[in-house]
Order: structure tokens, then C-alpha cells, then sequence
């Protein structure tokens, strides 16, 4: 019922791969909602089933989408596995990135990227490890979040790292080049969000009025349409409107959602309701 609207579908976890039927879901979303570009996290520690089900997806996408495969790397070597809490975890990412970049071959569509949480765990070697990915596994896009507490996925530890290792560690992503040719609308975006999160970081408060709740939205397991990760307030169920998304959407409880968003200025510094919140102000940082 969401029909053409959306451009970007972003399918997060949980780890996404352990679902069976991901490439059934990929398949209804190229059918009904034809969007330009899919994107899948993953944390990459299931080398084998990770390559079947892209594969999968891959042939319901049929070129007809730009798929970017992301792998959550917070670490290397064995500071991976402390930080994953994942025995060999590290080895089995890298096996992983290998399996899906052949893929690539006879794919042209496919985009394979990194993420990296920057936390407590791992300032203080961030720019080692951003340096050591880059040179060792050559992603087509090397993208960074700020950790933060999630009420969407129960995550509520305060992982934060002083303001000015903040501002040191984007600062030193700015000035890379930690995007391909494939992959240079990311690029263009995600340098954008770094001046931004340097902003936040610094003044805390609003800089842009957030469009979380209105231009974008997450869609829980539960089916809960929550306006964004950070907050996961419920607008309403589609199981009990028998899945009219518009039904929930336009209810007097989404309008009261949203409002609560409008009044507080809400603010945060998660990378894609901050994509969406750039586009709908007109401001490129």
C-alpha cells in the first residue's frame, strides 16, 4: 500500500541475513514499490549464507535497482572479535567481503560498502582501521556513524567519546577519499552528514528541522511504523489497519507523533533520517 513513493528501502536488524525469506521481501518491494536503491546492513559473520541470499536478491532486483550491500566492521584483527563479542569474527568478515565482491563481475548494480560505528570501543584507532580497510579490502564505500543509544533495536549504553575526538575523527573522513565512481552519490551525502554531526556535536541542538515522522519512517518486525530508529515512536500498527500503510500514516496518533517532533526540535545524528533531512530543508552543508 506505500505504492512508488519511497526512493531508498534500507532493510537493518538484528542481522538481516538469518532471515529466510529477505529475498522473498526484496521481491514484493521490486513489485509494488520499484524503489532506485536497496539497501542492506549486514555484520558479515555468515560468509556462505550471506552469498546465497545476495544472490538471491540480486536476480529479484534484475538491474532494475542499485543494491549496496553494507558490512558493520567496528574493528580488525583481534580487537574484532573483543568488540563483536564473535570467535574468529574478523576472518569470517573477510571471507564474506571476498564472496560478495566477486559477485560484482556480473553485477554491475551491486555496491559493496563498510560501516563503521565510531564509539568508546574504537576512537582511539579509528583512523587505523579506516586506513587498514581501505588498503585491505578496497570496499566501494567506507561510510561512519556516530554510536548512539537506539530505542528501536533495545540498545540504551552510553558508548560516546568527547566532543573533540568527534570532531578529530571527521574531520580525518572528510579529507579521505573512501568512496568509488559507483558510489559517488553516497559520497556526496555522507560528507554533507559529517559537517553536520560536527555541527550538532558542537552546539547540541537543532540545525535542521527534522522530517523524521513525515518524509521517512522505519517499519518494525512487528509491524509498528515508527518515525525514526532513535526514538521508535509508534504511529500506529498495520497489522490491526490490515496493512493500509496511509491508514496509519494520516491518523490523528502519526499527526501527534510528529507534532511532538516539531515541538521539541528533535535532533540527532543518525545518518539516514539526516540524508532525507538535508533534502527536504534544500540545505547542503
Amino acid at each position: 500500500s506505500i505504492g512508488k513513493g519511497p526512493v531508498w528501502f534500507t532493510f537493518t536488524g538484528g542481522e538481516t541475513m538469518l532471515r529466510e525469506d529477505i529475498d522473498t521481501m526484496v521481491r514484493y518491494i521490486m513489485k509494488y514499490n520499484k524503489p532506485a536503491y536497496i539497501n542492506i546492513a549486514t555484520s558479515g559473520i555468515y560468509p556462505e549464507k550471506t552469498e546465497k541470499k545476495i544472490i538471491q536478491i540480486l536476480d529479484e532486483i534484475k538491474n532494475k535497482s542499485i543494491l549496496t550491500v553494507n558490512l558493520s566492521i567496528d574493528e580488525i584483527e583481534k580487537n574484532y572479535d573483543f568488540v563483536r563479542g564473535v570467535p574468529n569474527g574478523f576472518e569470517k568478515v573477510k571471507k564474506t567481503y571476498i564472496l560478495l565482491k566477486k559477485l560484482k563481475t556480473n553485477h554491475k548494480n551491486l555496491i559493496i560498502g563498510v560501516n563503521i560505528v565510531l564509539s568508546k570501543f574504537n576512537n582511539t584507532r579509528f583512523k587505523k582501521i579506516v586506513r587498514y580497510i581501505m588498503r585491505e579490502l578496497d570496499p566501494d564505500s567506507l561510510v561512519s556513524e556516530i554510536g548512539s543509544k537506539r530505542k528501536a533495536i533495545y540498545f540504551e549504553e552510553d558508548i560516546s567519546i568527547p566532543k573533540q575526538e568527534y570532531i578529530d575523527n571527521l574531520n580525518f573522513l572528510l579529507v579521505q577519499n573512501t568512496h568509488k565512481n559507483n558510489a559517488k552519490l553516497t559520497s556526496f551525502f555522507r560528507k554533507n552528514y559529517y559537517r553536520l554531526v560536527k555541527k550538532h556535536v558542537n552546539i547540541d541542538k537543532e540545525i535542521l528541522k527534522c522530517y523524521a515522522g513525515y518524509a521517512s519512517c522505519e517499519i518494525s518486525c512487528t509491524g509498528e511504523i515508527w518515525n525514526c530508529a532513535v526514538r521508535a515512536d509508534s504511529m500506529g500498527s498495520l497489522k490491526k489497519e490490515e496493512y493500509n500503510f496511509f491508514k496509519v500514516w494520516e491518523s490523528t496518533r502519526a499527526y501527534n507523533v510528529r507534532k511532538t517532533i516539531k515541538d521539541e526540535k528533535c535532533f540527532c545524528n543518525t545518518a539516514n533520517p539526516n540524508y532525507t533531512n538535508m533534502i527536504c530543508n534544500l540545505k547542503i552543508l
